[in-house]
């Protein structure tokens, strides 16, 4: 995904590369403009199947939806779809995990600017130290994760809940980003794993009824 003019930039550059190598183009160059969500949706393999792709990043949390064989009353496509960007993500849970007792071993205590407590989980993170797994710790994951999902799936049960929803579909559940590797290092669990549980506390709580729920399948 591309802002601004980072799109002009960018075919700029191509067109650089073609001409310092002595190439060509046979077609029109030029730089498409899309959002994250799109850009994660075209990651996958729609097909005839329901898509639902999740993309956490630092900053933002864009979801996608596409139903092949949706169509509601007015509407051309023979398709349905619905985005949404959330602004929490991974950068959130790591500053409110920050300010945790628990990490200070790891961290500083709190005479450590909040700053540089950031920077040195960042880079815990991506190491994958998974002793950053603290009871205290996982509390506060698992409750992110948990509201994330939920609000996630509680978009895709109103969807379900619709007359022109094609039941018996397969629902693809396609897990994109860094953000989701912090499951892993807070709660020492498999994303797929975790999110496997939310959705069956979700069908326990009657947010989906049996034919949804068994068509649904985690993609990572």
């Amino acid at each position: 995904t591309y802002r601004d003019n980072y799109g002009d930039h960018l075919t700029e550059l191509v067109q650089s590369c073609f001409d310092s190598s002595g190439l060509s183009l046979t077609k029109e160059k030029r730089v498409i403009m899309k959002s994250e969500t799109i850009s994660a949706l075209a990651s996958t393999n729609i097909g005839d199947e329901i898509c639902v792709s999740i993309d956490m990043g630092g900053g933002t949390t864009d979801v996608g939806y596409v139903v092949p064989g949706m169509q509601r009353v007015g509407d051309r496509n023979n398709f349905f779809s619905f985005m949404s960007s959330i602004e929490y993500a991974g950068t959130d849970l790591m500053k409110a995990l920050i300010k945790s007792p628990a990490l200070a071993d790891f961290l500083g205590d709190v005479r450590t600017d909040d700053e540089t407590k950031l920077n040195k989980l960042s880079i815990m993170v991506r190491a994958g130290v998974v002793s950053l797994c603290k009871p205290a710790v996982a509390i506060v994951a698992k409750a992110f994760f948990e509201a994330l999902f939920e609000y996630v799936f509680g978009i895709l049960a109103a969807i379900a809940a619709e007359e022109q929803f094609p039941t018996g579909k397969k629902i693809n559940v396609y897990l994109f980003g860094n953000g989701f590797k912090l499951i892993k290092v807070f709660l020492d669990r498999e994303p797929e794993e975790f999110l496997n549980g939310v959705i069956s506390s979700l069908k326990n709580a009657g947010l989906f009824s049996p034919e949804v729920f068994e068509t649904i399948e985690i993609v990572h």
